[in-house]
Protein backbone atom coordinates (compact mmCIF):
# COMPACT_ATOMS: atom_id res chain seq x y z
CA UNK A 1 0.00 0.00 0.00
CA UNK A 2 2.83 2.39 0.89
CA UNK A 3 4.56 1.54 -2.38
CA UNK A 4 1.40 2.30 -4.33
CA UNK A 5 0.94 5.58 -2.44
CA UNK A 6 4.56 6.57 -3.13
CA UNK A 7 4.18 5.83 -6.85
CA UNK A 8 0.95 7.83 -6.91
CA UNK A 9 2.67 10.84 -5.35
CA UNK A 10 5.60 10.50 -7.73
CA UNK A 11 3.33 10.39 -10.78
CA UNK A 12 1.30 13.31 -9.48
CA UNK A 13 4.40 15.43 -8.86
CA UNK A 14 5.77 14.62 -12.32
CA UNK A 15 2.44 15.53 -13.89
CA UNK A 16 2.38 18.83 -12.02
CA UNK A 17 5.95 19.55 -13.05
CA UNK A 18 5.47 18.79 -16.75
CA UNK A 19 2.02 20.29 -17.26
CA UNK A 20 3.45 23.67 -18.34
CA UNK A 21 4.76 23.25 -21.88
CA UNK A 22 4.60 25.18 -25.14
CA UNK A 23 3.88 23.05 -28.22
CA UNK A 24 3.36 23.50 -31.96
CA UNK A 25 -0.37 23.80 -31.28
CA UNK A 26 0.43 27.37 -30.21
CA UNK A 27 2.03 28.44 -33.49
CA UNK A 28 0.25 31.20 -35.44
CA UNK A 29 -0.56 30.42 -39.06
CA UNK A 30 -1.18 32.25 -42.31
CA UNK A 31 -4.49 34.10 -42.05
CA UNK A 32 -4.36 34.56 -38.27
CA UNK A 33 -4.85 37.99 -36.71
CA UNK A 34 -2.90 38.74 -33.54
CA UNK A 35 -3.80 41.48 -31.06
CA UNK A 36 -1.40 43.11 -28.61
CA UNK A 37 -1.78 46.17 -26.41
CA UNK A 38 0.80 48.44 -24.75
CA UNK A 39 0.42 49.10 -21.03
CA UNK A 40 0.33 52.82 -20.25
CA UNK A 41 1.94 52.38 -16.83
CA UNK A 42 4.71 49.79 -17.37
CA UNK A 43 6.48 50.76 -14.17
CA UNK A 44 3.63 49.08 -12.25
CA UNK A 45 4.27 45.71 -13.94
CA UNK A 46 6.12 43.08 -11.87
CA UNK A 47 8.10 40.50 -13.86
CA UNK A 48 8.58 38.24 -10.83
CA UNK A 49 11.44 35.81 -10.27
CA UNK A 50 12.89 32.79 -12.06
CA UNK A 51 12.00 29.34 -10.80
CA UNK A 52 9.13 26.90 -10.50
CA UNK A 53 5.47 27.43 -9.68
CA UNK A 54 5.53 31.25 -9.91
CA UNK A 55 2.53 33.59 -10.10
CA UNK A 56 2.41 36.72 -12.26
CA UNK A 57 -0.56 39.02 -11.85
CA UNK A 58 -1.26 41.04 -15.01
CA UNK A 59 -5.01 41.20 -14.42
CA UNK A 60 -5.01 44.98 -13.87
CA UNK A 61 -3.14 46.13 -16.98
CA UNK A 62 -3.96 49.56 -18.40
CA UNK A 63 -4.17 49.50 -22.22
CA UNK A 64 -5.27 52.48 -24.31
CA UNK A 65 -4.78 50.96 -27.78
CA UNK A 66 -4.38 47.58 -29.46
CA UNK A 67 -2.19 46.72 -32.45
CA UNK A 68 -3.70 44.35 -35.02
CA UNK A 69 -1.23 42.11 -36.89
CA UNK A 70 -2.43 39.96 -39.80
CA UNK A 71 -0.20 37.10 -40.97
CA UNK A 72 -0.47 36.99 -44.76
CA UNK A 73 0.46 34.49 -47.48
CA UNK A 74 3.63 35.60 -49.27
CA UNK A 75 2.17 34.24 -52.52
CA UNK A 76 -0.25 37.17 -52.48
CA UNK A 77 2.69 39.50 -53.24
CA UNK A 78 4.31 40.04 -56.64
CA UNK A 79 7.64 38.25 -57.06
CA UNK A 80 9.59 41.52 -56.93
CA UNK A 81 8.23 42.31 -53.45
CA UNK A 82 9.06 38.98 -51.81
CA UNK A 83 12.01 37.76 -49.78
CA UNK A 84 13.37 34.47 -51.09
CA UNK A 85 12.38 31.50 -48.96
CA UNK A 86 9.54 33.27 -47.10
CA UNK A 87 6.14 31.65 -46.49
CA UNK A 88 4.28 34.49 -44.80
CA UNK A 89 4.66 38.18 -44.06
CA UNK A 90 3.29 41.05 -42.02
CA UNK A 91 2.68 44.39 -43.69
CA UNK A 92 4.66 47.33 -42.37
CA UNK A 93 4.37 51.11 -42.90
CA UNK A 94 5.89 52.49 -46.09
CA UNK A 95 4.81 49.60 -48.36
CA UNK A 96 7.11 47.25 -46.50
CA UNK A 97 6.86 43.95 -44.71
CA UNK A 98 8.52 41.53 -42.30
CA UNK A 99 8.96 38.05 -43.82
CA UNK A 100 8.84 34.67 -42.11
CA UNK A 101 9.80 31.11 -42.96
CA UNK A 102 7.83 28.20 -41.47
CA UNK A 103 10.01 25.19 -40.64
CA UNK A 104 8.11 22.44 -38.86
CA UNK A 105 7.63 23.53 -35.25
CA UNK A 106 9.62 26.73 -35.69
CA UNK A 107 8.95 30.05 -37.42
CA UNK A 108 11.88 32.31 -38.36
CA UNK A 109 12.03 35.96 -39.37
CA UNK A 110 14.30 35.96 -42.43
CA UNK A 111 14.13 39.49 -43.90
CA UNK A 112 12.25 42.70 -44.46
CA UNK A 113 11.35 45.34 -46.99
CA UNK A 114 10.31 48.97 -46.65
CA UNK A 115 12.24 51.53 -44.65
CA UNK A 116 15.37 50.76 -42.67
CA UNK A 117 14.80 50.25 -38.91
CA UNK A 118 17.75 52.45 -37.88
CA UNK A 119 17.46 55.80 -39.68
CA UNK A 120 13.87 55.27 -40.74
CA UNK A 121 14.05 56.66 -44.27
CA UNK A 122 16.32 54.40 -46.35
CA UNK A 123 14.43 52.00 -48.67
CA UNK A 124 15.57 48.42 -48.35
CA UNK A 125 14.86 44.83 -49.33
CA UNK A 126 17.09 42.53 -47.33
CA UNK A 127 17.47 38.85 -46.60
CA UNK A 128 19.26 38.29 -43.30
CA UNK A 129 22.48 36.29 -43.40
CA UNK A 130 20.94 34.04 -40.72
CA UNK A 131 17.47 33.77 -39.19
CA UNK A 132 15.78 35.36 -36.17
CA UNK A 133 13.57 33.04 -34.12
CA UNK A 134 9.96 34.25 -34.19
CA UNK A 135 8.44 31.14 -32.58
CA UNK A 136 10.10 27.95 -31.37
CA UNK A 137 8.47 24.72 -30.19
CA UNK A 138 8.44 22.58 -28.19
CA UNK A 139 9.59 24.51 -25.11
CA UNK A 140 9.76 23.47 -21.48
CA UNK A 141 11.22 24.70 -18.23
CA UNK A 142 15.02 24.80 -18.38
CA UNK A 143 15.31 24.89 -22.17
CA UNK A 144 17.71 27.36 -23.78
CA UNK A 145 18.80 28.24 -27.31
CA UNK A 146 20.33 31.12 -29.22
CA UNK A 147 20.42 32.74 -32.65
CA UNK A 148 22.17 35.54 -34.48
CA UNK A 149 21.53 37.49 -37.65
CA UNK A 150 22.94 40.48 -39.49
CA UNK A 151 22.32 42.76 -42.44
CA UNK A 152 23.79 45.81 -44.15
CA UNK A 153 22.17 48.72 -46.00
CA UNK A 154 24.13 50.89 -48.45
CA UNK A 155 22.84 54.21 -49.78
CA UNK A 156 24.26 57.05 -51.82
CA UNK A 157 25.53 60.02 -49.81
CA UNK A 158 23.26 62.27 -51.89
CA UNK A 159 20.22 60.73 -50.19
CA UNK A 160 21.46 61.34 -46.65
CA UNK A 161 19.91 64.42 -44.94
CA UNK A 162 22.36 67.25 -44.29
CA UNK A 163 21.51 67.09 -40.59
CA UNK A 164 23.24 63.69 -40.38
CA UNK A 165 26.31 64.82 -42.29
CA UNK A 166 26.90 68.14 -40.55
CA UNK A 167 29.46 66.67 -38.12
CA UNK A 168 31.50 64.83 -40.75
CA UNK A 169 34.77 66.33 -42.03
CA UNK A 170 33.96 65.26 -45.62
CA UNK A 171 30.87 64.37 -47.63
CA UNK A 172 30.98 60.60 -48.25
CA UNK A 173 30.16 59.00 -51.58
CA UNK A 174 28.02 56.37 -49.83
CA UNK A 175 26.88 55.39 -46.36
CA UNK A 176 26.63 51.78 -45.14
CA UNK A 177 24.71 50.73 -42.04
CA UNK A 178 25.74 47.39 -40.48
CA UNK A 179 23.57 45.64 -37.89
CA UNK A 180 24.61 42.49 -36.00
CA UNK A 181 22.27 40.91 -33.45
CA UNK A 182 22.86 38.04 -31.00
CA UNK A 183 20.03 36.60 -28.89
CA UNK A 184 20.17 34.19 -25.97
CA UNK A 185 16.91 32.58 -24.85
CA UNK A 186 16.19 30.69 -21.63
CA UNK A 187 12.95 29.32 -20.20
CA UNK A 188 13.76 30.35 -16.65
CA UNK A 189 10.38 30.01 -14.91
CA UNK A 190 6.95 28.42 -15.09
CA UNK A 191 3.73 29.09 -13.24
CA UNK A 192 0.41 30.90 -13.49
CA UNK A 193 -0.21 34.14 -15.35
CA UNK A 194 -3.31 36.10 -14.31
CA UNK A 195 -4.80 38.08 -17.19
CA UNK A 196 -7.98 40.18 -17.43
CA UNK A 197 -9.73 37.25 -19.18
CA UNK A 198 -8.56 34.50 -16.83
CA UNK A 199 -5.59 32.45 -15.64
CA UNK A 200 -3.07 30.59 -17.80
CA UNK A 201 -0.39 27.98 -17.16
CA UNK A 202 2.65 29.61 -18.72
CA UNK A 203 6.40 29.57 -19.27
CA UNK A 204 8.59 32.64 -18.78
CA UNK A 205 11.32 33.13 -21.35
CA UNK A 206 14.22 35.48 -20.71
CA UNK A 207 15.70 37.02 -23.87
CA UNK A 208 19.09 38.72 -23.74
CA UNK A 209 19.87 40.68 -26.91
CA UNK A 210 23.19 42.21 -27.91
CA UNK A 211 23.00 44.56 -30.89
CA UNK A 212 26.02 46.12 -32.55
CA UNK A 213 25.24 48.89 -35.05
CA UNK A 214 27.89 50.73 -37.03
CA UNK A 215 27.82 53.28 -39.85
CA UNK A 216 30.58 53.40 -42.42
CA UNK A 217 31.37 56.06 -45.01
CA UNK A 218 32.88 55.39 -48.44
CA UNK A 219 35.71 57.83 -49.10
CA UNK A 220 38.79 57.89 -51.31
CA UNK A 221 40.42 55.80 -48.56
CA UNK A 222 37.72 53.11 -48.81
CA UNK A 223 35.10 52.21 -46.20
CA UNK A 224 35.75 53.92 -42.85
CA UNK A 225 33.68 53.51 -39.68
CA UNK A 226 32.17 56.80 -38.51
CA UNK A 227 32.76 57.87 -34.91
CA UNK A 228 29.29 57.93 -33.23
CA UNK A 229 30.16 61.26 -31.58
CA UNK A 230 30.22 62.89 -35.03
CA UNK A 231 26.57 61.96 -35.62
CA UNK A 232 25.05 63.84 -32.68
CA UNK A 233 21.94 62.27 -31.13
CA UNK A 234 21.96 59.47 -33.70
CA UNK A 235 25.23 58.25 -32.21
CA UNK A 236 23.36 57.10 -29.10
CA UNK A 237 21.91 54.22 -31.14
CA UNK A 238 25.28 53.08 -32.51
CA UNK A 239 27.77 50.70 -30.99
CA UNK A 240 26.80 47.83 -28.70
CA UNK A 241 23.39 47.90 -27.03
CA UNK A 242 22.33 45.19 -24.59
CA UNK A 243 18.67 44.67 -23.74
CA UNK A 244 16.72 42.17 -21.65
CA UNK A 245 13.10 41.19 -22.14
CA UNK A 246 10.72 38.55 -20.83
CA UNK A 247 8.07 36.70 -22.81
CA UNK A 248 5.28 34.60 -21.34
CA UNK A 249 3.99 31.65 -23.37
CA UNK A 250 0.80 29.65 -22.77
CA UNK A 251 0.14 26.50 -24.75
CA UNK A 252 -2.63 26.96 -27.31
CA UNK A 253 -2.35 30.77 -27.27
CA UNK A 254 -0.91 32.20 -30.48
CA UNK A 255 0.26 35.52 -29.04
CA UNK A 256 2.65 35.78 -26.14
CA UNK A 257 0.63 36.62 -23.04
CA UNK A 258 3.14 39.38 -22.30
CA UNK A 259 6.41 40.79 -23.53
CA UNK A 260 8.16 42.99 -20.99
CA UNK A 261 11.37 44.99 -21.52
CA UNK A 262 13.60 46.01 -18.62
CA UNK A 263 16.60 48.33 -18.39
CA UNK A 264 20.01 47.58 -16.88
CA UNK A 265 18.58 48.23 -13.40
CA UNK A 266 15.72 45.77 -13.88
CA UNK A 267 13.12 48.55 -14.19
CA UNK A 268 10.31 47.83 -16.64
CA UNK A 269 10.44 50.24 -19.58
CA UNK A 270 7.79 48.74 -21.88
CA UNK A 271 5.08 46.12 -21.47
CA UNK A 272 2.92 44.59 -24.20
CA UNK A 273 0.10 42.14 -23.54
CA UNK A 274 -2.17 39.85 -25.50
CA UNK A 275 -5.45 41.68 -25.87
CA UNK A 276 -8.75 40.11 -26.89
CA UNK A 277 -11.07 42.55 -25.13
CA UNK A 278 -11.90 44.58 -28.25
CA UNK A 279 -14.86 46.92 -27.72
CA UNK A 280 -16.31 49.90 -29.59
CA UNK A 281 -14.13 52.18 -27.45
CA UNK A 282 -10.89 50.34 -28.19
CA UNK A 283 -8.43 52.10 -30.50
CA UNK A 284 -7.20 49.44 -32.94
CA UNK A 285 -4.07 50.26 -34.95
CA UNK A 286 -3.15 48.11 -37.95
CA UNK A 287 0.43 46.89 -38.33
CA UNK A 288 0.90 48.63 -41.69
CA UNK A 289 -0.09 52.09 -40.40
CA UNK A 290 1.97 54.61 -38.46
CA UNK A 291 -0.10 56.30 -35.80
CA UNK A 292 0.22 58.21 -32.56
CA UNK A 293 -1.95 57.23 -29.63
CA UNK A 294 -2.08 59.94 -26.99
CA UNK A 295 -2.80 59.05 -23.37
CA UNK A 296 -4.55 60.52 -21.49
CA UNK A 297 -6.56 62.80 -23.73
CA UNK A 298 -7.98 65.06 -22.30
CA UNK A 299 -4.89 65.64 -20.15
CA UNK A 300 -4.21 67.62 -17.00
CA UNK A 301 -0.66 68.22 -18.18
CA UNK A 302 1.27 64.95 -18.36
CA UNK A 303 0.87 63.36 -21.80
CA UNK A 304 2.26 60.15 -23.30
CA UNK A 305 2.62 60.06 -27.09
CA UNK A 306 2.78 56.41 -28.17
CA UNK A 307 4.59 56.25 -31.54
CA UNK A 308 2.99 53.13 -33.00
CA UNK A 309 4.85 51.40 -35.87
CA UNK A 310 7.43 54.19 -36.00
CA UNK A 311 10.98 53.29 -36.98
CA UNK A 312 13.96 54.53 -35.02
CA UNK A 313 14.99 58.01 -36.02
CA UNK A 314 14.61 61.73 -35.41
CA UNK A 315 11.12 63.21 -34.99
CA UNK A 316 9.71 66.57 -33.99
CA UNK A 317 6.61 67.27 -31.92
CA UNK A 318 4.83 70.57 -32.58
CA UNK A 319 1.77 71.78 -30.66
CA UNK A 320 -0.22 74.73 -32.04
CA UNK A 321 -3.22 76.52 -30.64
CA UNK A 322 -6.39 76.74 -32.72
CA UNK A 323 -5.12 79.98 -34.30
CA UNK A 324 -2.04 78.18 -35.61
CA UNK A 325 0.46 79.72 -33.17
CA UNK A 326 3.19 77.31 -32.08
CA UNK A 327 3.04 76.80 -28.31
CA UNK A 328 5.51 73.93 -28.00
CA UNK A 329 8.18 72.39 -30.23
CA UNK A 330 10.78 69.75 -29.45
CA UNK A 331 12.88 67.19 -31.33
CA UNK A 332 13.54 63.61 -30.23
CA UNK A 333 15.89 60.82 -31.28
CA UNK A 334 13.91 57.70 -30.49
CA UNK A 335 13.99 53.96 -30.96
CA UNK A 336 11.27 51.94 -32.69
CA UNK A 337 7.78 52.14 -31.17
CA UNK A 338 8.84 54.59 -28.49
CA UNK A 339 6.74 56.57 -26.02
CA UNK A 340 7.36 60.30 -25.64
CA UNK A 341 6.44 61.71 -22.23
CA UNK A 342 5.90 65.46 -21.94
CA UNK A 343 4.66 67.74 -19.15
CA UNK A 344 2.36 70.26 -20.82
CA UNK A 345 0.94 71.86 -17.68
CA UNK A 346 2.15 75.27 -18.86
CA UNK A 347 -0.52 75.27 -21.58
CA UNK A 348 -3.81 77.01 -20.82
CA UNK A 349 -7.04 75.07 -20.73
CA UNK A 350 -8.29 74.42 -24.26
CA UNK A 351 -7.95 72.44 -27.48
CA UNK A 352 -4.65 72.25 -29.37
CA UNK A 353 -3.39 70.61 -32.56
CA UNK A 354 -0.26 68.48 -32.36
CA UNK A 355 1.82 67.10 -35.23
CA UNK A 356 4.65 64.60 -35.46
CA UNK A 357 7.18 65.38 -38.21
CA UNK A 358 9.93 63.15 -39.56
CA UNK A 359 13.58 64.02 -40.28
CA UNK A 360 12.65 65.64 -43.60
CA UNK A 361 9.88 67.78 -42.09
CA UNK A 362 7.02 65.66 -43.43
CA UNK A 363 3.95 65.57 -41.20
CA UNK A 364 3.23 61.95 -40.30
CA UNK A 365 0.34 62.50 -37.91
CA UNK A 366 -1.78 65.53 -37.00
CA UNK A 367 -4.36 65.24 -34.21
CA UNK A 368 -6.00 67.12 -31.35
CA UNK A 369 -5.08 67.25 -27.71
CA UNK A 370 -7.28 68.74 -25.00
CA UNK A 371 -5.69 70.33 -21.92
CA UNK A 372 -7.85 70.53 -18.78
CA UNK A 373 -5.68 72.79 -16.66
CA UNK A 374 -7.80 75.15 -14.51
Amino acid sequence: MRKFYFLFLLMFSLQAYTQTTYTSASLPAIGDTLFTGVDNTPSDVNIGSPGEDQTWDFSDIDISFVTETVLRDVNDLPDTSRIAGADMYVEQPGDGGIFYQIDGGDIFEIGRTGLDPILGFLPLQIRYEDELTFRKTPLGYGDDYDDEYSFSVTVSGELIPDTLLVGLPIVPDSIRINVEVENEYEIDAWGTVMMPDGEYDALREQVMTLTNTTIEALTFLGWLEIDPELLGALGEFLGEQETVSYRFWADGVKESLAQINVDEDGIVTRAEFRSRDITSNTIVVKADVRDVVLYPNPSFGVAFFNLVNFDAGSYRLIINNILGKTMFEKSYQVGPNSIIEEHLGFLSKGTYIYSILDEKGNKIVTKRIVILNP
